[in-house]
């Protein structure tokens, strides 16, 4: 009987082991670097929320540094806030207690990131939240919107003044919080002396006789007076 040609098994050892190499050399490797550049800050979460005076935003403000290489920077101390003119936010160290800081500097943990709660002050409105590196001379700005708080009172303005008979004027009322912020609530304008001045519900307010008249704004629970001192016409 012949005998069968024997096949090599080596040609095909060796066939494997150059597709394998291809392919590990196309594939990722998990330990390589990201690939370098300059160092970089951005805004992970937290900006952009609304809430109203006073409060600690529901999430916390998280950013996150990388160097050169691409990677977290750990350890590295981040500064919130710290404006100069209109920023009316406060910062402390995220999940922490104590009071609120103007300025807060937290460093970045082994990930690069840092974290802080926010409480909204000042003025209602939009509020900036700056956001730096001085050690890598980054910078970023995160932003809140602040509603007004509840009123607490009610004002007309001018609180004083003349006018001429049969002459008009315009007065504003408002409701305001604790911050003086202004607030859109109903308010309604009435004369306490109608026979000197009369105003309507748009605030024109007109001297009918000489003498010296009372305005009244109320809101709610709220009240507050004007004056008026009708004059002789020239």
């Amino acid at each position: 009987m012949p005998k069968r040609p024997r096949c090599s098994a080596r040609p095909l050892l060796v066939a494997a082991a150059v597709l394998a190499a291809a392919c590990s050399s196309d594939a990722p490797s998990e330990s390589s670097p990201p690939p370098g550049g300059a160092p970089a800050i951005q805004v992970l979460s937290g900006s952009g929320q609304t809430d109203t005076i006073g409060t600690v935003l529901p999430e916390a403000l998280e950013v996150e540094v990388r160097g050169s290489n691409g990677r977290g920077a750990a350890g590295v101390p981040v500064t919130f806030g710290g404006c100069t003119a209109g920023c009316y936010v406060g910062f402390r160290p995220a999940g922490a207690s104590g009071a609120f800081k103007l300025e807060l500097i937290v460093p970045t943990d082994s990930r690069g990131r840092s974290r802080v709660d926010v409480q909204l002050f000042g003025p209602a409105g939009p509020a900036p939240m700056p956001v730096a590196v001085p050690s890598l001379s980054l910078s970023a700005t995160a932003s809140a919107t602040v509603l007004p708080g509840n009123a607490v009172g009610v004002r007309i303005t001018p609180h004083d003044t003349a006018v001429r008979f049969q002459s008009s004027y315009p007065v504003t009322a408002f409701t305001y919080d604790r911050y003086n912020n202004r607030r859109a609530d109903p308010v309604t304008l009435t004369t306490a002396t109608p026979s000197i001045v009369t105003v309507t519900g748009a605030g024109t307010v007109t001297g009918a006789a000489y003498g010296r008249g009372t305005l009244r704004a109320s809101s709610g629970p709220f009240t507050d007076s004007a004056f008026a001192s009708v004059l002789p016409l020239e």
